[in-house]
């Protein structure tokens, strides 16, 4: 009876020492799976970089030049706001142009238009603009007389600065009395020649019987 005693307390003790291992061995299994899934994500797991502007890099604007003249007979300035001649793309550009005291403007051409100033140009691109400016130009009536004539005849035009010669020619049996120029009197000539003409004139003979 003792001894079936004592083989019941071994198989009791052998018993809970496999269910320990047993027990022991399924937690630490489970902990080496749960390590290795973690790493496993970890190693897995996306890196974000986030990146910074880039050096030396810098932004950088066209830019176009435009050219400016002046044509005709006339005279003149022609200038920009702002001034210069190379302007960055989109910039404004306002061109003047005045003539001088003894022209007149006539008309832009080039990228500039028309005659109306000032001329205003955007810059998209390599531009031109050119003033045409043209001298005065002056009128010296001839009064038509009697008995003779005044060579040349009418409503003559003269330009800035021009010299104008006139015959005075009396018909057959009259002779000249008298010149006025501009109401003046200038005597009793057969010519007469206006110098550096710079306003509008007149003139007239008078004639008279020989």
């Amino acid at each position: 009876m003792k001894r079936y005693s004592d083989l019941v307390s071994a198989m009791s003790i052998f018993c809970l020492v496999a269910l320990s291992l047993v027990v022991s061995n399924k937690v630490l299994g489970q902990e080496t799976l749960q390590g290795k899934t973690d790493a496993q994500q970890e190693s897995t797991s996306p890196t974000t970089q986030v990146q910074g502007p880039k050096s030396g890099q810098t932004d950088v604007t066209p830019s176009y030049n435009l050219a400016i003249g002046k044509a005709g007979s006339g005279q003149g300035k022609v200038w920009t706001t702002p001034q210069g001649t190379n302007f960055k793309k989109g910039t404004v550009v306002t061109v003047h142009a005045a003539p001088d005291a003894n022209s007149v403007f006539e008309a832009w051409s080039g990228n500039c238009t028309g005659s109306n100033r000032p001329c205003t140009l955007t810059m998209t691109s390599d531009k031109s603009a050119t003033a045409s400016f043209i001298l005065k130009s002056y009128t010296i009536h001839v009064r038509s007389p009697v008995n003779g004539v005044i060579h040349p005849f009418g409503a003559v035009k003269v330009t800035y600065g021009e010299r104008r010669r006139f015959q005075i020619i009396p018909l057959p049996g009259y002779r000249v009395s008298e010149v006025l120029v501009d109401r003046v009197s200038v005597g009793a000539v057969n010519t007469y020649t206006f110098n550096n003409v710079t306003s509008d004139h007149n003139i007239e003979a008078i004639f008279v019987k020989e």
